[in-house]
């Protein structure tokens, strides 16, 4: 039985169609980048949500405005976080800005930031035309990935650290 909607008849969800959206959501895809060929945006996201399916975005609303930010999927390990703080000393920084403290790892390949964002939530965006990738964790994200990192640190870094912590305490 075929039914119609006001664009014209309506098409059952197949089962690959569904696999499709449970493996985005495996993979921490906010809503906005959900994609289903055939399917438009809002279809996919109400079948998202009809599948049950947890998308990790949640929004926190600071002095400026309404920041998008996600969750974490899944706790981190110890081995988890003696990488991330390899990462973060080679490649991230933390500054205190727009009354927030902020953590960044900058990346070309977005790949490894992805899983950063798995592992202690925040963001990953595209800077410079796409041309490089950026995780950013502010506010409260960015304190407790920043107080967990503190310990597996170098001392310049944990200065640094430690300097943007104590910026917003004054």
């Amino acid at each position: 039985m075929s039914r119609s909607g006001p664009r014209g008849p309506w098409k059952a969800w197949q089962p690959e169609e569904d696999e499709l959206l449970r493996f985005q959501a495996a993979n921490g895809t906010p809503h906005r980048d959900l994609s289903v060929p055939g399917r438009t945006f809002m279809a996919s996201r109400l079948r998202y949500r009809t599948l049950g399916l947890k998308c990790a975005t949640v929004l926190s609303t600071g002095k400026l405005g309404s920041v998008r930010t996600r969750a974490a999927i899944r706790s981190p390990s110890i081995k988890d976080l003696h990488w991330a703080a390899g990462v973060f000393e080679g490649e991230g920084n933390s500054i205190y800005a727009a009354s927030s403290e902020r953590a960044c790892v900058s990346q070309k390949d977005p790949e490894l930031l992805y899983r950063f964002q798995k592992l202690f939530g925040g963001t990953v965006q595209a800077v410079k035309k796409g041309a490089m990738h950026c995780w950013v964790a502010s506010g409260s994200r960015a304190r407790g990935f920043l107080m967990t990192m503190y310990p597996l640190l170098t001392k310049r870094r944990q200065q640094q650290v430690r300097n943007t912590l104590t910026s917003g305490a004054s």
